[in-house]
């Protein structure tokens, strides 16, 4: 998958910093904290895991299908634990 651009909150920015020459990714720090990253080419299913572990601590940009497969885990995990 490419093209991912992701949007994660000032709590989780630290360790994007500490991680960020490892990791390999652009990284643009936002006024309020957080910062956005353009990550490299990398398999789907370890960026779902990946987001769905920081519990609402990034928001998909782009594309648009990682952000509807996330929603739609999203739902999944809600439903079976409501």
């Amino acid at each position: 998958m490419s093209g991912i651009r992701l949007h994660c909150t000032y709590f989780i920015a630290f360790y994007l910093r500490e991680h960020h020459s490892v990791k390999k990714f652009k990284m643009e720090q936002q006024p309020d904290g957080s910062v956005i990253i353009e990550q490299q080419p990398a398999i789907e299913h370890e960026v779902i895991r990946w987001v769905l572990e920081e519990a609402g601590q990034i928001e998909v940009l782009a594309p648009l299908v990682l952000r509807e497969k996330i929603a739609a885990a999203g739902a999944e995990i809600a439903r079976i634990n409501l």
